[in-house]
Order: structure tokens, then sequence, then C-alpha cells
């Protein structure tokens, strides 16, 4: 590991919300986040999804592809972004919060207060 990422990625990581991008009549997916780690040149990473699950409760996750199984046919998912888990929760307690504040502009209403799955 690079002797520079440790620092990067320290529980107090700047993050900062640079896109919030509301999908209202989505089933699961109500929103994608970007995020930039490290101002002002840092990394910008994009597509964090926030999701609410049939039990109403919030999960935010990273960014992720998916491709089809050329011998079972089946969609595959893997995740692009791993983090440790204190990092992960910096996070995404900050997309959530940037998802809730926006979305209380755009309904003029605010949202229950979210539950969040501690994974």
């Amino acid at each position: 590991m690079p002797g520079w990422l440790p620092f990067l990625f320290s529980v107090t990581m700047d993050v900062e919300v640079e896109a919030i991008r509301l999908l209202p009549n989505s089933n699961n997916v109500r929103a994608y986040v970007d995020i930039r780690i490290g101002q002002p040149y840092g990394w910008l990473i994009r597509d964090f999804r926030v999701l609410k699950t049939d039990g109403h409760k919030y999960l935010v996750n990273g960014p992720q592809t998916s491709w089809r199984d050329p011998t079972s046919g089946q969609i595959r998912i893997k995740q692009i972004l791993s983090l440790p888990d204190d990092q992960r929760q910096v996070i995404e307690a900050i997309v959530l919060s940037a998802y809730l504040r926006e979305k209380e502009k755009s309904d003029g209403k605010p949202e229950a207060p979210p539950s969040t799955d501690p994974r």
C-alpha cells in the first residue's frame, strides 16, 4: 500500500457531496450521489446509491459494476470501491444526510428520521 493512502483516507477525511440526482419514480434506488474526497482537487467518486428497503430503512451502497456471466447468463455485480468500515460509515452518513436535505428541498416536507442498516 502506498505510504500516502492511509493519510488520504483518515477517519477525519475531507468529504464533500458534489452532486445528487434524485430518482423520485424509482422502486428502491432513491438517488445517485457523487462525492469528492480531498479538496479542492481530490478524488471524485461517482454513483453512490441511496436505497430505501421494504422495511423503510435507508442504505448507501458504493459504486458497482455489473455484467452478464457468459456461461450461466446470470447478471453478476461487483463493488468497485472497498473501504474500511470506519471510513465507509463516515461516507454513508454524509451521503445520507445530503440526500435527506435535498429530498426535503424538492418535496417541501421532511422525511421521517432515517434508520440505517449497520451491516
